[in-house]
């Protein structure tokens, strides 16, 4: 399991691969992503019972996200997010993709559900 990347420093740009419409009753995992000065990419949770927690992303690796730490990369204590929720991979290139693996409460990219395996711009 990745551990939590620990920078408070840094300012990195991003996107929302989880639903932004959280409500008091529902907690909603929000993440946000950014390649850092070390080359590896950031994930950063902004919403949910994990906000603030930070993980670091290595180029040309696939990352399992969800709330079962025997199979997941990077684990959510959040009943919003599947045992096994969404696939993170990023390429070489540092082309990112992200697939739902059939979750529960699906996953949004910019507000709008992913229907299978879709790169973020």
């Amino acid at each position: 399991m990745e551990e939590p990347f620990e920078d408070d420093d840094v300012d990195i740009p991003h996107d929302s691969i989880f639903s932004d419409e959280s409500s008091d009753k529902d907690a909603i995992a929000q993440i946000n992503f950014g390649l850092i000065d070390t080359g590896r990419w950031l994930l950063k949770v902004i919403s949910g019972p994990n906000n603030g927690a930070e993980f670091s992303m290595a180029t040309d690796s696939s990352y399992l996200l969800g709330t079962d730490p025997n199979s997941c990369d990077i684990v959510f204590h959040d009943t919003s997010v599947s045992r096994q929720h969404a696939r993170i991979s990023i390429a070489q290139d540092d082309t990112l993709t992200v697939e739902d693996l059939k979750s529960r409460n699906g996953t949004t990219v910019d507000g709008e559900s992913l229907l299978g395996k879709q790169p973020l711009a």
